[in-house]
């Protein structure tokens, strides 16, 4: 009986520690898994900070994606019919910057060995005078895309899928929307039927370690976890590229990846 004020006041100061290393009511626990990576795959370091929640990760890769050859020039698009006073687009196959950045390139992070924070703001695709806009964007499984429509016609919003179950909707005028969430990664070819010239790319990752490459062709992942990973790019007319890097805790990963010209 005389070691009750011991084993309460042991259990108190466990309380307390505990209150005091709780994460903020904004962040979500989420424990280190080991099924998509090997043991090389993670620091010790980063396996312990893992297990206290996403907004712990400080680290960036930042980088760009080049086009080694000659320029495209941007092709006219044949818009009509689509509707009076559309405005001219052109084909976003392969856009170049005078100083050989690469657009619409997605680069991500294919495995990362832990269960991942999930995004949750909604990522929107537009119609826009018969053309989706932006050409290329990139969600993570379980995150929302919305795709609108600004323009007074009708469209249809085919989404050819194998991952996913494939997605076919009509649109009838400015204003309307379809909320669409996907459960598996993969790159899908989005078209509208009914204006053949329309075409979109989304990327479905599996965690929020991504970006879509700017008019330059530069890049920026924040908030991503220390460790060795290997780096993805993928572009929908020049295919895959890989590179393997070391994210430092607290620190700055830059890269490059360049494209030959087919």
């Amino acid at each position: 009986m005389a070691c009750r004020p011991t084993i309460l006041a042991a259990v108190l100061l466990a309380a307390s520690l505990s209150c005091d290393q709780a994460p903020s009511s904004s962040a979500t626990t989420h424990p280190v898994t080991n099924s998509h990576s090997s043991s090389d795959s993670l620091t010790k370091e980063f396996a312990e900070r893992a297990q206290v929640g996403p907004n712990i990760f400080k680290e960036t890769i930042r980088g760009r994606v080049l086009f080694a050859g000659r320029t495209p020039i941007l092709t006219p698009l044949n818009n009509q019919p689509c509707h009076p006073n559309a405005k001219p687009i052109y084909d976003e196959t392969v856009v170049v910057n005078p100083d050989h950045g690469l657009r619409n390139a997605v680069v991500y992070l294919p495995q990362i060995g832990i269960t991942p924070p999930q995004l949750t703001a909604r990522v929107m695709l537009d119609q826009s005078d018969c053309r989706y806009t932006p050409h290329v964007v990139a969600v993570q499984t379980g995150q929302t895309l919305r795709v609108t429509s600004s323009d007074p016609t009708l469209h249809n919003v085919h989404v050819l899928a194998d991952a996913n179950p494939s997605v076919n909707v009509a649109m009838t005028g400015v204003g309307q929307f379809h909320d669409l969430v996907f459960k598996a990664p993969e790159f899908l070819r989005t078209k509208c039927d009914v204006h053949p010239w329309m075409t979109a790319y989304v990327a479905v990752i599996d965690n929020p370690f991504f970006a879509v490459t700017r008019d330059d062709g530069t890049f920026e992942i924040k908030n991503a976890p220390a460790g060795n990973y290997t780096v993805a790019c993928w572009h929908e007319r020049l295919g895959d590229l890989k590179q393997q890097i070391t994210i430092p805790t607290d620190g700055t990963t830059e890269l490059t990846f360049t494209y030959e010209q087919p």
